[in-house]
């Protein structure tokens, strides 16, 4: 998984700086760059971290551009397709989709089904 490689080689580097820091054998410059470089390794750990269980945390970094609604709503629906094609499903297919257009847009969006129509 994606995730667990990015966490794997941002843990390696904050070994490394760590292990820099501790050797104490750099000038004043190079330690301020090192503790630049240690602060954002684990702001960046923590963000991998912290968005494991957000909606599409799965899909990466170019997901994290939509606000946090849009997230709940698209992961829901990406969900309940990729559910549908392997149990096809289709009435627990449209209540997913009745439940997102009540509760996440407010009741607004298609209002009929298309054997309705």
């Amino acid at each position: 998984m994606l995730r667990d490689r990015a966490t794997g080689i941002i843990n390696g580097f904050l070994d490394l700086a760590e292990g820099a820091l501790e050797a104490n054998d750099q000038d004043d410059n190079q330690t301020k760059r090192t503790e630049k470089f240690f602060d954002r390794c684990e702001g960046a750990l923590d963000r991998i971290l912290k968005r494991e269980d957000e909606p599409l945390a799965w899909a990466g970094a170019a997901a994290m551009t939509f606000n946090p609604p849009a997230r709940a709503v698209i992961d829901q629906l990406v969900s309940a397709i990729e559910k549908h094609r392997s149990d096809l499903d289709n009435e627990a297919l449209w209540a997913t989709l009745d439940s997102v257009r009540k509760q996440s847009l407010g009741g607004s969006g298609p209002r009929k089904r298309r054997s309705q129509r």
